[in-house]
């Protein structure tokens, strides 16, 4: 019976963290499909709109490090369910204020906002979840946080058409702040490391320091910017290069991309499943960037066999 309820725990641990990812990528595209409506209602271009993106990515990363050493301190709950009220209110007064200037400084609280969920989600974890089903739990985590940036354009694109984006917006955030509370009144099965965590700092106060300087954590910070250049520039950038590549239409080419967009989270779910069964971890991540790096070569220098265009073209049809 006690195993059964810690797995309880466990799982429900997983799925409120799963919850908040879901919720900080949704939030990432939920502006760019207004860009149209933004355009005229602000009097701005697309180069100004394109700028609060950008601040909201940059103040993400540049404050994730400051953050993760707040968590060591304060707890990645508490962290979290801050994070998560600050991004919500901030979208609720891009809704109740409309103007340019309110956008951009409110990306930048969003974008502040934004920073917490990793090193907070991760701590939390880590010490929720056992070791063995680690790799199933981050899984899930990442997983989350995909069908939030496939979920969003849908999302807000449903609910301008019921309404103004102004409201739909108000909306978005109001369901941020519920998820909150919902998080909040559940957060005892979230755990924290942290009193372990602060005998140490206090036994050599400057490890965190040489800790986040050391080879290891520079060397995995650009393993994963690598990452981040990537898959932005496929999901930016695969429709118009394979309309010119491959002389295929924007649908068929926007259906290949969604297919690879919504496969993704399968992937890293079936990745957790394995991850959990095998010792040698960095082969299996070097096999797999070795076949993407191929599949995406032959799709660049090969042209692609007329069964398959005429399959996505009977997709369309």
């Amino acid at each position: 019976m006690t195993n059964a309820v810690t797995q309880r725990q466990n799982l429900k641990a997983v799925g409120l963290v799963s919850a908040g990812h879901f919720l900080s990528h949704f939030y990432m595209l939920l502006i760019p499909p207004l860009f149209p409506l933004l355009k005229d209602e602000f009097g701005v271009g697309f180069t100004e709109l394109g700028l609060a993106i950008a601040v909201f990515s940059v103040v993400t990363g540049l404050t994730q490090a400051p953050i993760g050493f707040l968590v060591d301190r304060l707890g990645g709950r508490k962290i979290l369910l801050c994070g998560l009220l600050l991004e919500s209110a901030a979208f609720i007064c891009i809704g109740l204020f409309p103007s340019y200037r309110m956008l951009l400084a409110m990306m930048v609280v969003a974008g502040l906002a934004n920073a917490v969920y990793h090193p907070a989600n991760y701590a939390i974890l880590n010490a929720s979840v056992p070791n063995t089903r680690m790799g199933q739990a981050f899984s899930i985590h990442t997983a989350a946080g995909m069908l939030g940036n496939a979920v969003a354009p849908i999302t807000v694109v449903l609910l301008i058409s019921f309404t103004d984006w102004t409201t739909g917006i108000i909306l978005c955030g109001i369901t941020g702040g519920l998820l909150s509370i919902l998080i909040a009144a559940n957060a005892g099965v979230l755990q924290d490391s942290l009193p372990q965590i602060k005998t140490n700092e206090t036994k050599n106060p400057q490890s965190g320091l040489r800790l986040l300087f050391s080879p290891p954590i520079l060397l995995g910070a650009l393993f994963f910017l690598c990452i981040a250049v990537a898959g932005h520039g496929i999901s930016a950038f695969g429709v118009s290069t394979l309309t010119v590549i491959h002389e295929i239409s924007v649908t068929d080419a926007a259906t290949i991309l969604s297919a690879y967009l919504f496969a993704s989270p399968i992937g890293v779910l079936c990745g957790g499943w394995i991850a959990d069964r095998i010792r040698h971890h960095h082969l299996f991540a070097a096999l797999c960037f070795i076949t993407i790096a191929l599949v995406f070569f032959a799709i660049a220098g090969f042209p692609m066999q007329i069964e398959i265009i005429a399959f996505f073209k009977v997709l369309h049809n």
